[in-house]
């Protein structure tokens, strides 16, 4: 929702790259701090990792 104006500004193709490789590098990231990680922890590292790359195919539309 809040990547929406982005959407309009920036193009479809560059955000959905854009979130989806965010997404990637918060991957990367988690997988370092894995190790010293509490499941509500890992819920919060989870929905912060996925949310960028959920938002871009939803967002995204064929004109």
């Amino acid at each position: 929702m809040t990547l929406g104006p982005l959407f309009d500004r920036v193009g479809r193709i560059p955000m959905i790259s854009g979130t989806d490789i965010l997404s990637g590098v918060l991957l990367c990231i988690a997988g370092l701090v894995l190790d010293d990680v509490d499941a509500v922890a890992l819920t919060v590292i989870g929905a912060v990792l996925f949310a960028p790359a959920l938002a871009a195919p939803r967002r995204a539309r064929v004109d």
